[in-house]
């Protein structure tokens, strides 16, 4: 998909603008005007788990009145050839609509920072037109910036991908399904957007979270404007992601991945080894983060997609770190629940909800 021709049904800007004004405003961007706005970008590869975070940071700034979300895939479906190309080819849809929906995605930005709205955003942080320069013009716009990072290994983002496309596909006859490629541009993108975050001061607090919303890591500038500690977001991200799993997180794991292979087997023949494949990738991606007293569950689980094999030396290295209890990276907090006002400064009681 990544040779798609993603121009060939571009609007004009005329008539972007038109939907814009006349749909996607009315529809979607109704806010409450704030004294000092606050933004929560949720951030964290595609498949991650950002829906989840969004819908507690939407509910935390409840209290406050009105928000608006500003997401990517809420606005490609406006595009007047998005039903049509998706039944047409469900893989390529989004990539076709995908510079349109930029285009009122940061419309809808500008809409809201000029009404002054609180934003709950999501981004990928794929390049800095996702992450870098939104946060930018928002800290400009003199918004709270919060950012959780939502912190997962590529194996469970894939998942999430992969049975978020096959639950689609059930209950519409379709679905949106996540390029490999885009897929891998992400993960490696929350590593750099993380370091200019810290870098470049782009949030006044920023939280590693997992899909859970348990808070591993956490850091917030201070009156000064420094960072409260010395930074290390992206250190946190990749010390979250290749943390070997806890048992019960490897069950869930388990769990999770024979309902997907059972959404596969109910697929049509012709696109069920693809789908078989995917699924076989990513159960060998795991292999070195599953706990090893809940192995034989992920096996029972995948069957012959989880063949017996010789650890890895990977795998020695990262069994040898197993315990039961979930562990964020050196230095850090033990997780806890995720914020819901003022993040990690209780005291000044500011930002997600407040």
């Amino acid at each position: 998909m990544t040779d798609v021709d993603r121009t060939l049904y571009v609007l004009s800007e005329a008539e972007n603008e038109r939907i814009f004004r006349e749909r996607i405003v009315p529809q979607t961007l109704d806010g409450t005007p704030q004294q000092r706005p606050l933004a929560i970008i949720v951030s964290g590869q595609t498949g991650a788990g950002k829906t989840a975070i969004t819908s507690l940071a939407t509910g935390a700034l409840a209290g406050r009145g009105r928000s608006v979300n500003i997401n990517l895939d809420t606005y490609k479906p406006y595009h007047p050839k998005f039903d049509a190309l998706m039944v047409a080819d469900d893989t390529t849809a989004g990539a076709y609509t995908s510079i349109d929906g930029h285009r009122w995605m940061e419309k809808a930005e500008a809409y809201a920072i000029q009404q002054g709205f609180d934003i709950v955003l999501e981004s990928a942080m794929r390049n800095p037109r996702d992450f870098e320069e939104p946060a930018a013009r928002l800290r400009a716009a003199n918004y709270r910036v919060e950012v959780p990072v939502v912190a997962v290994h590529e194996a469970v983002s894939r998942w999430g991908a992969l049975d978020r496309y096959l639950q689609q596909v059930e209950a519409f006859g379709q679905g949106r399904m996540i390029d490999r490629d885009i897929h891998d541009a992400c993960y490696q993108g929350v590593v750099r957007a993380t370091g200019r975050l810290d870098a470049e001061l782009l949030a006044n607090a920023v939280f590693v979270v997992r899909r859970d919303a348990s808070v591993v890591y956490s850091n917030h500038l201070t009156v000064d404007g420094r960072w409260l500690k010395e930074p290390g977001t992206p250190e946190a991200v990749t010390g979250e992601r290749n943390r070997t799993w806890t048992e019960q997180e490897t069950r869930v794991f388990a769990s999770g991945t024979s309902r997907t292979l059972q959404r596969i087997e109910a697929l049509p023949p012709e696109m069920r080894e693809a789908a078989r494949r995917e699924l076989g990738a990513i159960a060998e991606l795991a292999r070195p983060l599953v706990h090893p007293a809940a192995e034989a569950a992920v096996q029972r689980s995948l069957g012959t997609l989880w063949p017996a094999a010789a650890p890895s030396v990977r795998a020695v290295v990262a069994r040898s770190r197993s315990t039961t209890a979930a562990r964020g990276p050196v230095g850090t907090p033990r997780h806890g629940a995720a914020p819901r006002a003022a993040g990690p400064d209780p005291q000044r009681r500011q930002g997600m909800g407040r």
